[in-house]
């Protein structure tokens, strides 16, 4: 068997009368209507076909002309062997910054089982670089994207897509590269002052709605709140940032009473004042979920108040995630502030890793003010902490970071932990998955690898404290 040919068998016995003529009949129907006869007469015989399709079935049977009348056996198949065909083109890169690029690409006509997808990048007069790839996927065309990092600033860089596929008819892996190659500059480097926002993620101008909040009786650049990107597709933040200290968890602050988003049209936000998902969608299962907790934000009424913010929250499970692991996982985060003077935190949930194929389930409005009448649920929340240190004129000299990561789905409060080694990843990793630059105020220097970073007990252990006076972190 090839991918445009076969050699076909049969055979007969107990002829009594002469036979004349032995051969098949063979094509893609259910009755076969090809004819071709086979060399002399004897049984058993065979017949060698060329010029088959790759990749399809075909049906044959035998036949035996005994005495001048025709007989003819059951009816077989066979599938010709699979060519890989897949058609590569590399797309232009997005979300390019002075260290990181998403690179983009797209394949069709695929033909064989889709084994991984990828690229390989480099500077100009450079050597190739081909980071560990995508893995497989389904279908016979599709799109797929890739974040690199530690790229240098100011840089030229081409890169050119591949998909592997398995290969019957040699079989073997083939790779099928994508006949164009592109090309994307870096941006210049990035400095740090003191006043810099290091929490902030990159903000491309490709979000709905980038907001900021600040605290009771502040101006811009002090006492800032949380900064936020709300998308309108999906009824929920795509990250929340923050500064967090031992000051911002102290005092006796408390809101409890959810409302919209002042800064965002009501009806671009999900109607889940009032009501609980209970209502509003009959899923008692789900809660409120804060993405910057009301705990991390006990020092100042207005403060408070604005975590309480539609657009702050998404639907979380509530028994075995909201009130268990991803409780103690933000208690955790809290208690690091009596160690170190700040904590930058973003946090955010995830609905598909970037050239994902996810399923997103729906919650379906159970009244007929619900709004929006199917909510996406998330299938992942992710969580990013920056430490840093500082010289004596408030640069930042060194920083170490840490990731966690969690699917979306109720966990054993005996057996697992917020930090179990499956949760624990670097920023890096977050980037990959989502497609977000963050902590991308760091000096270039430094950003890299303090976001490689996977060890928790390090991190916690990394400690500078040195006062920021006033609150004062810089301005939006």
């Amino acid at each position: 068997m090839s991918s445009t040919g076969a050699t076909l068998s049969g055979s007969y016995t107990g002829a009594t009368l002469a036979v004349s003529e032995v051969g098949f009949y063979y094509g893609t129907t259910s009755n076969p209507s090809t004819k071709v006869a086979a060399t002399g007469t004897s049984s058993p015989f065979s017949k060698a076909l060329t010029g088959l399709t790759q990749n399809t079935t075909y049906n044959y049977k035998a036949y035996v002309i005994e005495g001048g009348e025709e007989r003819t056996g059951s009816v077989q198949s066979f599938t010709t062997k699979a060519v890989a065909t897949a058609t590569v083109t590399t797309n232009a890169a997005s979300g390019v910054s002075s260290s990181q690029a998403t690179l983009n690409a797209s394949f069709s006509g695929a033909t064989g089982t889709i084994y991984d997808r990828g690229f390989r990048y480099k500077e100009e007069n450079g050597s190739w670089i081909t980071p560990s790839g995508l893995g497989s996927t389904t279908g016979t065309s599709g799109n797929f994207s890739m974040v690199i990092s530690s790229l240098k600033p100011s840089t030229t860089y081409s890169f050119q897509a591949y998909v592997t596929e398995w290969d019957e008819a040699q079989n073997q892996y083939v790779d099928s590269w994508a006949s164009n190659t592109l090309s994307f500059t870096t941006a210049a480097q990035q400095t740090t002052t003191a006043g810099g926002w290091l929490e902030l993620p990159e903000v491309t101008g490709n979000e709905d709605f980038v907001g900021k909040f600040y605290g009771s009786g502040s101006t811009a650049g002090t006492n800032r709140n949380y900064s936020y990107s709300y998308n309108y597709n999906y009824y929920a933040s795509m990250w929340v940032a923050y500064p967090l200290t031992a000051a911002h968890t102290s005092g006796n602050a408390s809101t409890s009473s959810w409302r919209y988003n002042p800064n965002i049209a009501d009806n671009k936000q999900i109607n889940i004042v009032s009501n609980a998902y209970g209502t509003m969608y009959g899923a008692s299962q789900y809660a409120r979920g804060h993405q910057i907790p009301n705990a991390s934000r006990k020092s100042d009424d207005t403060m408070n108040l604005q975590t309480y913010y539609s657009t702050n929250q998404t639907p979380q499970l509530q028994n075995k995630f909201n009130g268990s692991i991803w409780s103690a996982l933000e208690g955790a985060v809290r208690n690091l502030t009596s160690k170190v003077d700040t904590v930058y935190v973003v946090t955010g949930p995830v609905y598909r890793k970037v050239g994902g194929s996810e399923t997103i389930n729906y919650l379906t409005g159970a009244s007929s003010s619900a709004n929006p009448a199917s909510l996406p649920i998330p299938n992942y929340y992710w969580k990013a902490l920056l430490k840093v240190k500082r010289d004596s004129n408030g640069n930042v000299t060194a920083a170490s970071s840490i990731g966690f990561w969690y699917n979306h789905r109720e966990y054993d409060s005996n057996s697992e932990h917020y930090y179990d080694s499956e949760h624990i990843v670097s920023v890096n990793q977050i980037e990959t998955w989502t497609g977000l630059n963050l902590f991308c105020n760091l000096p270039d220097s430094i950003e890299e690898s303090a976001e490689s970073n996977t060890n928790w007990t390090s991190f916690q252990s990394y400690s500078n404290i040195n006062s920021v006076s006033g609150n004062n972190w810089g301005s939006f």
